[in-house]
């Protein structure tokens, strides 16, 4: 019998649930769902608002297991404002933790796979276009976001 996740009505069509996503493709039990600020580095030209999931994995390795899942749209100033706390450092860094008030219940995924009508979870990009916090559903209210990593061939 084949395991593929069928898509669940979302945001849009071809959104996922992405905890039930995380269960059946990678075996995560659970799952917590955190909004991280991702400054631009080595690897991205840009920052962005991302989603750290983590959660045990129950079928290959019995220990905890995390990934990012990227925006699939660009943060405005008030998108920062709802989800962190803007925190100065001692040595004059700004640092975005998450509002202690915070609870996201759900995000829902869309999943980019490397090979074309092929999944393969520990190698697909996940991208949140919305998440669930206490009941309401919201998104980030920039445009679009188009992710070009650094190392990416052109």
């Amino acid at each position: 019998m084949d395991n593929n996740v069928i898509p669940q009505r979302g945001v849009h069509f071809d959104d996922f649930i992405g905890t039930m996503y995380l269960k059946d493709q990678k075996g995560l039990e659970n799952v917590q769902l955190t909004p991280v600020f991702c400054g631009a580095n080595d690897k991205h030209d840009d920052d962005f608002v991302g989603i750290r999931y983590s959660g045990y994995d129950t079928v290959k390795t019995g220990k905890l297991q995390e990934g990012i899942m990227y925006p699939a749209k660009n943060f405005t100033a008030k998108d920062l404002d709802r989800l962190f706390t803007k925190v100065e450092a001692e040595d004059g860094t700004i640092q975005y933790r998450p509002k202690a008030s915070l609870s996201l219940d759900e995000v829902y995924i869309r999943v980019c796979y490397k090979t074309p009508g092929k999944s393969d979870p520990d190698k697909d990009n996940l991208k949140w276009v919305a998440a669930i916090d206490g009941g309401e559903v919201f998104a980030l209210s920039g445009e679009k976001r188009t992710y070009v990593p650094k190392d990416a061939e052109l």
